[in-house]
């Protein structure tokens, strides 16, 4: 078998889940004369050689690596915070910026450790996103000398049949940092600053659980290709001859304890199909000249370029740059613009779409663009209900109808999408009768009602959290209060019953069977709710079986900076209460739906790969819920 070019990953031989080693051999070293092997970077210091080999999960990975440059996942994350920006040459064990090595013969005045530097031309942050039943799109990233005129291409096939040369769209960008001509120049750091060359191409209409092959390459006349990646088709729309799986989450960084080996393990396994990140990527994706976003995306990559995911915008992606204006007004432009235009009236849209933004872009990040690109040309375009917009979208796959919401702003355009999407969705039951939906988000949760959150500033529960207010495992939340003398400041609760206020009727109107988000650190299972502005159950029942209302869900650790390996679940129903179970660590959830009928969600621990909490919903008459009844006043 070849070993990749671009990225090895290695699993240890008995996977225990979290996050693993990854050796980038297309990266160039930074120090003058090149870079040690691992194996022998100890010299004769035997404790600092125990030290470097124990820098990798899998002790194979060392001498695997050679003298490449590589990401060693023992302490990824390790010294993060959801908070502010690190120095990443103090943190670089923690391979903060991404790859980066140990330096042979060091010269005066150079570090013992350099990050290292992309090569040109080579594929990178591969990634495959969910288009629509059958379809999806892979993305990944280049860098250039000359902006190509000819597109980027993916050879495509089934493994072990003919391929076929398929012609995808190119766009570049430069954030700030980043030099913005086609020539590298040092940023402000003095490292390199390469612009981006972000490249999408959509393959032909897949077979359910047949493998597929492919590999891409720019349009640039010294276009090196991939190595070849395979995948298999996701079940289709109203597919019954076999369950639906995908994994969700959210809040995942570049972490030990996170959940990507747990993710590929399941998707080669065939245990899911599809993974929705529900927000917050990379903490934070435009950190250190948006190198934080690259690392991420570049250890991600052995799990999406061989599972397509649906990722969903986070406060995170909110709050980076420009305020979720990546998301919104991507750039759609020349190819994208014409297309979007003549996409509004697709499956006979009833509410205008948001109109085509300037033939320019307002990221400020490179991963929130690549992101929102490659969302857009998947799920906005192409969704059952095309949003034109990468802010939210939705997909239809197996036996789900699953929709992704941006809470950040939940205006009347997303309003009146989201309706037309759930009147389409129920009218649809016959193909797919489970209808999820998610954002970042809770509407209603345990942990922020402990926290009280008729006290707690808005702004800073939407924006970046401050790691001195807030507890990662959401275990005595306490986020910034509003000042008792400012009558201005909104509150959490506020927000929360506002975007309750809003999304009640049209999730009681069509039936929403699920709602899942992320956003607090822990995990949370409730009781089904009918009026979940007050947290009210229906007619006081505590069952899953023939639910009357939506079952609210919190994932929301797969795997965030700091966290540790540790976690736990505790019962937390009470009489009467909507609170079912609680839990803390990071993991992610499995969500099966066998049939019609027949849904089960597992709570799967990153630390081992324990199912900690499993649960099943039996619903034979899925529709519209009641109205909530008003309670009289005494």
């Amino acid at each position: 078998m070849k070993i990749s070019s671009l990225l090895l990953s290695l699993s240890p031989a008995v996977v225990v889940g979290n996050m693993y080693d990854v050796i980038m051999p297309q990266y160039a070293s930074a120090c003058t004369n090149g870079c040690l092997p691992w194996a022998s970077a100890g010299g004769s210091n035997a404790t600092m050689q125990k030290f470097i080999n124990d820098l990798f999960v899998d002790p194979d990975s060392v001498a695997a690596a050679g003298s490449s440059c590589a990401m060693p996942a023992a302490h990824a994350g390790d010294n993060e915070c959801d908070c502010a920006e690190k120095d990443g040459d103090t943190y670089i064990y923690d391979s903060y910026e991404g790859p980066w090595c140990f330096c042979k013969d060091p010269v005066p005045g150079e570090n013992a450790t350099q990050y290292c530097t992309p090569a040109k031309h080579v594929p990178e942050q591969i990634n495959l996103q969910l288009a629509a039943s059958g379809i999806v799109v892979v993305g990944f990233v280049t860098y250039e000398d000359v902006n190509a005129t000819d597109p980027p291409v993916a050879e495509f096939g089934t493994v072990g049949g003919d391929n076929t040369t398929i012609s995808g769209l190119t766009h570049w960008y430069a954030p700030p940092g980043r030099s913005n001509v086609t020539a590298p120049a040092a940023g402000d750091d003095g490292r390199y600053a390469f612009p981006y060359s972000m490249h999408y191409v959509r393959f032909p209409k897949l077979e359910p659980g047949t493998m597929y092959s492919y590999k891409v390459k720019s349009g640039s006349a010294d276009a090196e290709w991939s190595d070849t990646f395979t995948f298999r088709g996701p079940v289709l729309a109203g597919q019954t001859d076999k369950p639906t799986r995908i994994a969700t989450y959210g809040d995942m960084g570049h972490s030990h304890y996170n959940c990507m080996e747990n993710l590929i393990t399941d998707c080669q396994a065939g245990s899911i199909d599809a993974v929705i990140h529900m927000g917050d990527h990379a903490y934070n994706i435009g950190f250190s000249n948006d190198r934080r976003g690259d690392a991420y995306m570049n250890a991600f990559q052995k799990v999406l370029s061989q599972c397509p995911w649906f990722p969903i915008i986070g406060n995170h992606e909110s709050s980076d740059g420009d305020h979720y204006a990546h998301y919104e007004a991507i750039a759609w432009g020349e190819v994208y613009g014409t297309q979007a235009d003549a996409e509004k009236t697709k499956s006979g849209a009833k509410h205008a779409r948001p109109s085509t933004p300037p033939l320019h872009t307002t990221a400020t990040t490179a991963l929130g663009r690549h992101l929102s690109q490659g969302t857009f040309y998947a799920l906005g375009l192409h969704g059952p209900v095309p949003s034109n917009t990468s802010r939210y979208g939705s997909i239809d796959i197996g036996l789900i109808h699953y929709a992704g919401l941006d809470l950040n702003d939940l205006d009347d355009d997303q309003l009146a999408w989201l309706a037309e999407d759930l009147e389409y969705a129920n009218a649809n039951r016959d193909v797919t009768p489970w209808i999820i939906v998610s954002s970042h988000f809770p509407v209603w949760s345990q942990a922020m009602q402990e926290a009280k959150p008729q006290t707690l500033s808005l702004e800073h529960y939407l924006e970046d959290e401050n790691v001195e207010h807030y507890d990662m495992y959401a275990e005595n939340v306490d986020y910034v209060q509003c000042d008792a003398d400012d009558e201005s400041c909104e509150t959490v609760a506020d927000f929360m019953v506002g975007i309750g206020e809003k999304l009640q009727p049209l999730f009681t109107q069509y039936g929403v069977d699920l709602y899942n988000a992320g956003h607090v650190h822990s995990y949370e299972s409730m009781w089904p709710l009918c009026d979940f502005t007050k947290g009210e159950l229906c007619d006081g029942e505590q069952s899953f079986d023939e639910p009357k209302g939506t079952i609210h869900i919190t994932e929301g650790n797969g795997g965030v900076p700091g966290v540790v390996g540790d976690y736990d679940v505790k019962n937390c129903t009470a009489p009467g209460g909507f609170c079912r179970m609680l839990g803390d660590g990071g993991a992610y959830a499995r969500i099966t739906a066998y049939n019609s009928t027949t849904l089960t969600y597992e709570h799967v621990v990153n630390n081992g790969g324990a199912v900690t909490d499993e649960w099943t919903v039996t619903q034979s008459n899925h529709g519209p819920f009641k109205a909530v009844k008003k309670q009289r006043s005494a």
